[in-house]
């Protein structure tokens, strides 16, 4: 193995202090070192800039592609919010590209939230602006994904339904749980049907009782408390209102651990 020196970088330490150092990177050991001494095969001067621990980005809908990407801008882990790069086990192995967790297909209902992306007409902006950016075989794929999850998704009507979809996500290596609660009246695509409690409930609690975290999408604030009374740990949006239930909302959002906000 190769024996790097890398000299004259900023090490982030605490978020608030860097500290001015060498490295040494050995047989994928990584040691901060005042030594200069040594043999090295390589010696590259950092030219006083900055280290950092690679960044996570909390709200993907992600690739192949998109994950070797990634780490151009520092990025080494992806939390994947429903799509085709469902957990690291169905990427490249061989690849250099960030690491990717994943919630897999989302619980929701037929004919509900995300199957009106497949339409082509009503996509809200920030969709289109995000499928500009793609390639045509990254756009046909992120549309085909879609298409598969209304398939996927079309028999969940009962509690028992939702228990069996959520069993089935996480045997297909899903780190965590996403149900949706979304009638489309932000996506110009309302009225779009939403399950009932009760399913999301079971699918919440299955979640639950098999160690996994529960996320929601939820973009509007009665969904949103919904959500957080149906025991999720985490929102996938955050909501577009604010009215006399926005403090009851906060109050109830200790229960939560996380809001991953996609932009």
């Amino acid at each position: 193995m190769k024996k790097t020196l890398i000299k004259n970088i900023h090490l982030f330490k605490d978020g608030q202090n860097t500290a001015l150092t060498d490295l040494v990177i050995d047989d994928k050991k990584i040691a901060v070192t005042n030594r200069q001494d040594d043999h090295y095969d390589d010696i590259v001067d950092g030219q006083y800039g900055y280290l950092i621990p690679g960044l996570i980005d909390a709200h993907t809908h992600t690739s192949q592609d998109g994950l070797a990407t990634s780490l151009k801008f520092g990025v080494t882990t992806e939390l994947e919010m429903m799509g085709r790069a469902n957990s690291r086990k169905h990427t490249d192995a061989d690849q250099l590209m960030a690491d990717v967790r994943s919630a897999g297909m989302g619980v929701t209902a037929k004919g509900g939230h995300p199957s009106e992306l497949q339409k082509g007409a009503g996509i809200p902006a920030s969709v289109l602006k995000e499928m500009a950016a793609m390639t045509e075989s990254e756009r046909n794929a992120f549309i085909e994904a879609h298409k598969k999850a209304q398939g996927k998704n079309g028999n969940i009507e009962t509690p028992e339904d939702a228990r069996h979809f959520v069993d089935a996500q996480i045997k297909n290596g899903a780190n965590y749980v996403k149900i949706m609660l979304d009638d489309g009246r932000y996506e110009n695509a309302a009225p779009l049907p939403v399950l009932p409690r009760e399913v999301l409930q079971a699918a919440v609690d299955e979640g639950h009782r098999q160690n996994k975290l529960v996320i929601a999408h939820a973009l509007s604030q009665d969904f949103a408390l919904e959500a957080v009374e149906l025991g999720v740990d985490g929102l996938a949006h955050l909501f577009l209102e604010r009215d006399e239930k926005t403090q009851q909302f906060w109050m109830q959002l200790r229960k939560t651990t996380f809001l991953s906000h996609h932009v």
